[in-house]
């Protein structure tokens, strides 16, 4: 037999209700104090940054930026921003004598400081001799929200000859009042701050600030605020922290070891601006024809960067070697004969090494040199 039932009524939802207004105070306060005092714990809709990805996308158009100055640091990071221009910071080229960039493929090129900004934001503008094969990177206007986090774009670059420290690409966070959540060597002042969708949204300073896209733009136009800067040092230095040495470009034996250990003290010396340690790796005949104030005189403002050794043969019981290298310095410096005195030069070398107290010096030197562009 069949039952009837009885119909269900139908239950209203429970509707739960939510914490009043002042319950969520306390919170709202927690949060909004954590983001103010570490940024980086914010949550934005920025998107993740893949620092490989950005270094891949705009990293041609980044350069590191070595100077000769009365003043500065000598080196800094920067990158282009149309009409052979480069932006980079005012501290790597106080006093500036002499300046070039160097890609991150090591294209080499001569720059001019057209000036240092009227502002107290610590940029300078650097024109470059000749053009290179690179675009530069696409700009933002959009500012950097707190929180978000940016690819700091380096060069790493290899071609100079140093260990680079602090130079590569790296991550940072934003936090309030134009800083970075974390501080970043000195060698990447000056470098990009790129986005997730790989466009330019400022440019790293010192103590750990930054310049947004939109505080670059004045200076990108055809009357930038930016005054000239003086040169009055008589004698200027290019980086001090970071010692270059020669790379071996051939399969290392017994000879080239030698020779290398020549070539590292004399490059070494250069930079250092000691005649007297240069004068000790030239044999006595070189000595006599290079005496310690015309050593002193021609390097009292060089920087020797990018030195590369080949071609190592045995010549009788000495040797024979090629290095390149690029070196910057005042127009009556080591190039000072070439196209009414070069602050940018490219150098090759064949030196011809000789026994002298037991290890093998300078003997002679038969040189082609040029402008560090090739123009």
């Amino acid at each position: 037999m069949i039952q009837s039932r009885t119909p269900r009524v139908p239950v209203a939802p429970v509707r739960r209700r939510g914490p009043r207004a002042w319950f969520l105070i306390p919170l709202v306060l927690v949060v909004a104090a954590a983001g103010v005092g570490v940024g980086w714990l914010l949550q934005t809709d920025d998107g993740i940054v893949d620092p490989l990805e950005a270094e891949r996308a705009v990293g041609a158009g980044v350069v590191t930026v070595l100077a000769t100055t009365c003043s500065g640091t000598g080196r800094a990071t920067g990158f282009l921003v149309g009409d052979n221009k480069v932006v980079t910071v005012a501290s790597a080229i106080y006093g500036p004598v002499s300046v070039a960039i160097v890609t991150a493929d090591g294209q080499v090129r001569g720059a001019t400081v057209i000036g240092t900004s009227t502002n107290d934001d610590g940029l300078a503008l650097l024109r470059i001799s000749a053009p290179l094969d690179v675009s530069a990177p696409p700009r933002t206007k959009k500012a950097p929200a707190v929180g978000a986090e940016m690819a700091l774009v380096g060069t790493g670059n290899r071609y100079i000859g140093t260990e680079d420290v602090g130079s590569g690409t790296v991550k940072v966070a934003i936090t309030p009042g134009n800083r970075l959540a974390s501080s970043v060597h000195t060698a990447l002042h000056g470098a990009p701050l790129v986005t997730a969708d790989d466009k330019v949204a400022g440019m790293a300073t010192p103590g750990g600030n930054y310049l947004t896209a939109a505080e670059l733009e004045p200076y990108l136009g055809a009357s930038p605020p930016i005054s000239p800067t003086a040169t009055l040092c008589p004698e200027a230095w290019g980086p001090k922290d970071d010692p270059v040495t020669p790379t071996l470009e051939e399969a290392p034996s017994e000879l080239s070891a030698q020779v290398m250990q020549t070539f590292q003290r004399y490059v070494r010396a250069v930079n250092a601006h000691q005649p007297e340690a240069i004068r000790a790796t030239y044999t006595g005949r070189q000595l006599a024809v290079a005496p310690e104030d015309a050593i002193r005189q021609q390097h009292r403002t060089t920087y020797l960067f990018g030195p590369r050794v080949s071609d190592i043969t045995q010549f009788g019981n000495g040797a024979r070697a090629r290095m390149i290298f690029t070196t910057i310095h005042s127009s009556d410096g080591p190039a000072a004969s070439i196209d009414g005195g070069l602050t940018c030069a490219r150098w090759n070398i064949v030196y011809t090494l000789m026994p002298d107290g037991g290890v093998l010096k300078l003997a002679g030197l038969s040189p082609k040199v040029e402008p560090c562009d090739g123009a």
